[in-house]
């Protein structure tokens, strides 16, 4: 009889217990459902944003804006497998809402805990740092970096290559020239890209290819179509007043590789990245704007020599209509580029890391261009803590398999094709039209009456209204169209 009720006992503590826990585990839900409801957005810190919307993709796009939602960003969060992230500056509106989009607030960034926060400042475009650390301490394997004003026109996932290795052209290493204008491969030679050395624009392309297997690039550009990324010597000297340029590139262009030991800059406007590509996302922050991103891709072009890796260009995927802003502002922006792009090609050339650490040799590139003085001192402590932070969210540092210290040189670039079956091929794109423009959406001051404008243009080249709703007219002077 004792057994009975000892056992019985013993029943009924267990049972007290497991509904002891029920409610513990019940009650616990409901706080944390409760703190959640009390919250907005902006309030969330960067633990609670991973944890309570599940952003588990490994694709990311990464944009800074202190704009509303553009249509291009809408354009964006819709896109299938990826997962946007705004990176927002003190100028963003805290009410920054998007559907399938992770806003990183400023109250949201200050709450990480990365020492790039330190270093890096408001007001810029270099908030896009924050997002790149973001992602990928968030398990982002490929991050598509583009800006708020632009958006593919096809399915990026079809676009870039997300295998290991693939098939195409690599030009050919052979080639003279170290310096390759991507925009002649795709039909528009005299065009060139934002940080083309000047001194190369007016040199033929050399269309010579190596065909077959390749290792797929750490960085794949795509060129746009529209208002593409050209610096404002172009727009100042090809472009008419009130007209926006709008080109064209050859759609049925191949991807092609640029080979180790030649160079072309890219840019971050529509630009794909893998995981082994991740330490070149850094966008220094004492060069300016309409520099950062170009001073980017020639350093990280170098580093890439070191451990075996590429970049490459895509054809066209997307359309950029830019919006209206002062290109001698743009000039002035990028002084220091037209003056010393060449000067710091010819250093990248010439040097070389005494390290047998790829992050050693990051900290002496950074540390040897700021002695050339391509930047300023301060990019140094910057790089350190991007560095730092790579290694706090989990990322594995790039081995070096290029060796440069103790007088070992660098390899011919021959030696990449003895691994796979290649063929030399002679490429031509279908030539475009190079300069052709579309109307600006407005032309003149705002207090200045349309109706008086038209007339006294019409009035000026002996256009009478009355006669056509629609008309074209050229001349040598003026090139315009009705209505605007």
């Amino acid at each position: 009889m004792l057994n009975f009720f000892l056992n019985k006992k013993n029943i009924s503590i267990g049972i007290i217990s497991l509904l002891l826990v029920f409610y513990l585990i019940i009650n616990y839900y409901e706080t944390v459902v409760d703190k959640y409801n009390q919250i907005n957005d902006e309030e969330l810190n960067s633990i609670e944003v991973e944890n309570t919307f599940g952003f588990h993709k490994n694709k990311w796009i990464v944009v800074t804006s202190i704009s509303e939602p553009t249509a291009q960003c809408k354009n964006l969060s819709s896109i299938s497998g990826f997962k946007l992230l705004v990176v927002a500056d003190k100028k963003t509106k805290k009410s920054w809402n998007l559907d399938n989009t992770i806003f990183l607030s400023v109250a949201n960034q200050e709450n990480l805990e990365f020492k790039s926060l330190n270093t890096t400042p408001y007001y810029s475009y270099t908030r896009k740092n924050i997002g790149y650390l973001y992602a990928i301490k968030n398990v982002a394997k490929f991050i598509y970096d583009t800006d708020d004003d632009n958006a593919p026109i096809v399915n990026i996932e079809e676009y870039f290559s997300f295998n290991e290795y693939d098939n195409g052209l690599i030009y050919d290493c052979s080639n003279k020239e170290r310096i390759i204008n991507p925009y002649a491969h795709f039909g528009q030679p005299q065009i060139w890209p934002r940080g083309y050395p000047l001194s190369e624009i007016k040199k033929n392309y050399n269309n010579n290819y190596i065909l077959g297997k390749r290792k797929t690039s750490i960085v794949q550009q795509g060129v746009v179509n529209g208002d593409p990324d050209v610096d404002a010597i172009f727009r100042l000297t090809k472009s008419m007043e009130y007209r926006k340029i709008d080109l064209y590139y050859d759609k049925s262009s191949p991807s092609f590789q640029i080979p180790l030991y030649k160079m072309s800059p890219y840019n971050s406007q529509n630009t794909f990245i893998s995981y082994r590509g991740f330490w070149s996302l850094y966008l220094p922050k004492t060069v300016t704007m309409r520099l950062t991103d170009i001073w980017r891709s020639y350093w990280a072009q170098r580093l890439m020599w070191l451990i075996d890796e590429t970049i490459s260009y895509n054809g066209p995927n997307a359309y950029q209509l830019r919006n209206p802003h002062s290109y001698l502002k743009d000039f002035d922006d990028e002084k220091s580029m037209y003056l010393q792009t060449e000067n710091l090609i010819d250093f990248l050339f010439k040097w070389r890391c005494n390290h047998i650490k790829f992050y050693s040799c990051m900290i002496q590139l950074s540390e040897d261009m700021a002695k050339e003085n391509f930047w300023l001192q301060d990019e140094v402590e910057s790089i350190k803590n991007w560095i730092h932070d790579l290694n706090l969210v989990g990322y594995q540092e790039p081995l070096i398999v290029n060796f440069e210290n103790n007088g070992i040189v660098q390899k011919n670039c021959a030696h990449k094709f003895g691994d796979f079956d290649f063929t030399r091929v002679r490429y031509t794109p279908n030539f475009q039209k190079t300069i052709d423009s579309i109307n600006y959406n407005s032309k003149t001051d705002e207090n200045i009456n349309l109706f008086n404008f038209f007339q006294n243009k019409c009035n000026q080249f002996n256009i009478d209204l009355n006669y056509s709703s629609k008309i074209s007219y050229t001349s040598s002077k003026l090139d315009f169209n009705f209505p605007f």
